[in-house]
C-alpha cells in the first residue's frame, strides 16, 4: 500500500510540474474559472478547492478557512480536468460506465471487488446516502436503470455521476455502482477516471 501511495504521489507531483507549464489564461477561460493573482478557484463534487499558480500547491476550503489538500486523488483529478479537457466540452444527459470509454484491459479495476463498508452501511440504513447524496448537491433519480436507489451527483460544472444502489438478498451482496456522464471523455482522460471514481466514493462514503 505504502509502494501506490509512493506511486500516486509521483504522479501528482508530475501532474503538478506539468501544470505549470500551461498557459494559465487559457486555462482559467476553457474551464470558466474565477482566478487571482495566487490562485486559480474551482469546485470538484463537494469540495471547494483552489490551485496556486506559482507552485500548483492544492487547498481545500474547510469552513471560513483554506487547508492543505490532503488527498492524492484531489489534485491528479482536477488537473488533468484543467489542462486536457477539451474545448467545448458538455454532458450529454446519459449514462456510460468507465469500460465503455476505454480498454477492456483495465475491466478488473472497474469490476466489483469485496463488499465494501460503505455498501453495507447503505445496505442497513439506506436513509444515509440519501442524506450523504443530497449533502454532496446530488438529485434524487428515484429508481433510474432499475437501482434500489438513485442519484444524479455534481462531479465538475455541468458534468455528473450516476450513483446506483442494490440493496443485497439471498443471492447477490449490495451494490453500489457510478456512471458517467456520457460526454465525460471530453472532461478527462480514460485513465484519470478511476482516481475520479475513488474520490467520488470516498466523498460519498464520508461520514459527517
Amino acid at each position: 500500500m505504502q509502494h501506490l501511495e509512493n506511486n500516486y504521489e509521483k504522479m501528482a507531483g508530475k501532474a503538478r510540474a506539468l501544470f505549470l507549464t500551461y498557459d494559465q489564461e487559457e486555462i482559467i477561460r476553457r474551464n470558466h474559472l474565477e482566478a487571482d493573482e495566487e490562485w486559480l478557484y474551482a469546485r470538484l463534487l463537494d469540495l471547494d478547492l483552489r490551485l496556486g499558480r506559482r507552485d500548483a500547491a492544492l487547498e481545500q476550503r474547510e469552513g471560513e478557512s483554506w487547508i492543505s489538500c490532503p488527498g492524492i486523488n484531489e489534485p491528479m483529478v482536477l488537473l488533468d480536468i484543467l489542462c486536457d479537457s477539451k474545448p467545448g466540452r458538455h454532458a450529454l444527459g446519459s449514462w456510460r460506465s468507465t469500460l465503455d470509454f476505454g480498454m477492456r484491459v483495465h475491466r478488473a479495476l472497474a469490476e466489483n471487488g469485496p463488499v465494501s463498508p460503505m455498501e453495507k452501511r447503505f445496505d442497513a440504513q439506506p436513509e444515509l446516502l440519501r442524506i450523504r447524496a443530497l449533502a454532496m448537491g446530488g438529485m434524487d433519480a428515484g429508481n433510474l436503470g432499475g437501482a434500489d436507489h438513485a442519484f444524479i451527483l455534481p462531479f465538475f460544472q455541468d458534468l455528473n455521476l450516476l450513483a446506483q444502489f442494490w440493496h443485497g438478498d439471498e443471492e447477490f451482496p449490495p451494490k453500489l455502482t457510478l456512471l458517467w456522464d456520457a460526454g465525460a471523455g471530453d472532461y478527462l482522460r480514460y485513465e484519470t477516471m478511476y482516481y475520479a471514481l475513488d474520490l467520488a466514493r470516498q466523498r460519498l462514503g464520508a461520514e459527517r
